[in-house]
């Protein structure tokens, strides 16, 4: 298997694809505090998942991981959290339409000589962790390729 990246520029690029957010008066409002919650959650389901560090989302380190308990975690979380806010406050994109963003992105970085597979529906999408950063920025991702680094500290 290679070795890959999971990359969250959205925090809920590993959950399912719910399309309506469950009925919860707490549903964080901005992005960025779905990204700071998505991460605490993750932590709680067993999941060593970093906090992201502003707009830039987060690059998961999955080599090593068991993606059945990743994917679960995720799944659970998002039913806790609802799905992600756009950037700009407004109610966010559904599953569908972040998985049909993640296989134009997959088309692009394969244009762009990049060996990547197209993403399944619930299912996280996977880069190489030697992405180019010409390819990630010629594919709209650029300040979203974040390796995690063994070692380096949180």
């Amino acid at each position: 298997m290679r070795k890959s990246l999971a990359v969250l520029s959205l925090m809920a690029a590993l959950s399912g694809c719910a399309s309506t957010p469950p009925p919860t008066a707490d549903k964080p409002a901005t992005l960025e505090q779905y990204q700071l919650d998505m991460a605490a959650c993750m932590r709680e389901q067993g999941v060593d998942m970093p906090d992201p560090q502003g707009n830039a989302g987060v690059a998961l380190d999955v080599s090593g991981l068991d993606m059945a308990a990743v994917q679960a975690a995720a799944q659970a979380c998002q039913q806790r959290l609802g799905p992600p806010p756009a950037a700009d406050g407004g109610p966010g994109k559904t599953g569908e339409e972040r998985l049909a963003d993640q296989l134009k992105i997959a088309q692009c970085l394969r244009e762009h000589g990049v060996d990547a597979e197209d993403p399944v529906p619930g299912g996280a999408m996977e880069l190489p962790a030697d992405l180019p950063e010409a390819a990630a920025q010629a594919c709209g991702i650029g300040g979203g390729v974040q390796p995690a680094m063994p070692g380096k500290p949180e």
